[in-house]
């Protein structure tokens, strides 16, 4: 698959790295690195951060490429990000629900008595994101949270609500596929799941992709992309889930080389696997809430990393 040319832009930040969470917000880039040139501390981080940011360069797209959107932040409501997979076990709840509490704890309510900007919702019907959010302290969760239920309306009117800034969807894996159904036609199926999934992408401006570094993985995430993103031209974001270091890096270089063949932008760190996950919902904890400890820095700094990424991609028109 061809791709599409880039150039790298430079950035240099001295301070708390979320504080480029807005900084980015703006960017039309497709893919970021960075690396801190000094430790954390548990409370915030004070070295220098310098990122690179790849981004299309001036020419012609291919006709594999999707081009980013025009629209900015804002300019039709909240920005509504699906975390999205045929395959399910990937990690999708876990995504949404630590994606939200450290975006949530860095975007400030409207007013001091207004509710959290930022949303988490579930349309699964396994319901796996409420039932988490449903045991976390409430001054210890930094973001709102629904169940459609099956009510399809709920996530488009957020979007339009005037005091919602984010929404991220956790999605369920395609339970409905029509393997039968042509190219040029939405496989989704019928029933619930797929209506549940139709609404919710029909206002979608971002994807996030999570893929685990297994071959297994790879049809899934394809399917998902070309299948149900790119046909209704949803800028998404591939991000590796999972990835124990422990087993080395032979399993994260083949799936990060399969993601790059095929073209598909990535988070270039990928979300590494620790048991403080596994356990975080049993124990009703978030990713910003975890007992302070260098795991707990680490787990936090992949989920900053990922909202980062994410704000570095620009959202559909």
């Amino acid at each position: 698959m061809t791709s599409y040319p880039t150039r790298v832009l430079t950035e240099s930040w001295r301070g708390d790295p979320t504080d480029l969470i807005q900084r980015h917000s703006n960017l039309d880039s497709v893919d970021q690195s960075w690396q801190t040139s000094t430790s954390h501390t548990a409370a915030a981080a004070s070295g220098m951060v310098q990122t690179s940011i790849r981004v299309p360069a001036h020419g012609k797209p291919t006709e594999d490429f999707m081009p980013p959107a025009q629209q900015t932040p804002g300019d039709t409501g909240a920005v509504v990000d699906v975390v999205l997979s045929q395959k399910g076990g990937v990690g999708k709840s876990t995504i949404t629900v630590n994606l939200a509490a450290v975006i949530g704890e860095n975007t400030r309510p409207n007013g001091p008595d207004e509710d959290a900007p930022v949303i988490a919702a579930g349309i699964d019907p396994q319901g796996s994101m409420e039932k988490w959010a449903d045991k976390v302290e409430e001054d210890a969760l930094p973001f709102d949270y629904v169940s459609t239920r099956g009510d399809n309306d709920m996530i488009p009117a957020l979007k339009r609500d005037p005091l919602v800034r984010r929404i991220i969807v956790d999605c369920p894996g395609f339970m409905d596929i029509d393997p039968t159904a042509e190219r040029s036609k939405d496989p989704l199926g019928h029933g619930a799941a797929a209506d549940a999934l139709r609404a919710v992408l029909e206002v979608a401006d971002r994807a996030i992709v999570p893929i685990n570094p297994e071959w297994l993985a790879f049809d899934p995430t394809e399917y998902t992309i070309e299948r149900i993103l790119r046909p209704r031209r949803i800028p998404f974001l591939v991000v590796v889930n999972r990835w124990d270091p422990r087993d080395g890096r032979e399993d994260l270089e083949k799936v990060e080389a399969w993601i790059d063949e095929h073209g598909y932008p990535r988070t270039p760190q990928p979300i590494r696997k620790y048991k403080i996950h596994t356990n975080a919902a049993e124990k009703g904890l978030v990713v910003t809430r975890y007992a302070e400890s260098g795991t707990a820095l680490r787990a936090r700094e992949d989920f900053y990393k990922l909202a980062i990424a994410l704000d570095g991609l620009e959202v559909r028109s």
